[in-house]
């Protein structure tokens, strides 16, 4: 398990907890951010996916979650023991209802080359 810190596990759940109370709202933007204004200045927290682009391959996937709001950044592997990723998770999940993955291409492929018997 990729543990965080006291300190960082703190700050999620405040956010979470503020989330789910509906003092945070969240937007997710154009540009692939997710977004909530907070303090007297609406600053902004942020939450992004980092897409990776290998040379030899067509495409790009989501392999890191970058989180920024004033004081702190931080990026976390997109993986399910990444204890960061599963907080932003649970933040998004309450906040925009998560990043939704369509799986449809997939099925359709499997029923296409690993059909059912």
């Amino acid at each position: 398990m990729l543990l965080i810190l006291a300190e960082q596990r703190t700050i999620f759940k405040r956010i979470l907890a503020a989330t789910e109370a509906g003092r945070l709202v969240w937007h997710q933007e154009f540009d692939g951010w997710c977004s909530a204004s907070i303090g007297t200045h609406n600053e902004r927290v942020m939450i992004r996916r980092i897409f990776i682009e290998a040379s030899n391959q067509v495409g790009a996937d989501p392999y890191f979650v970058e989180f920024s709001m004033p004081g702190w950044n931080a990026r976390f592997a997109m993986v399910e023991d990444s204890e960061g990723w599963q907080w932003l998770r649970k933040i998004l999940d309450a906040g925009i209802g998560g990043w939704d993955k369509d799986l449809s291409q997939t099925i359709e492929y499997l029923d296409t080359h690993l059909p059912e018997e």
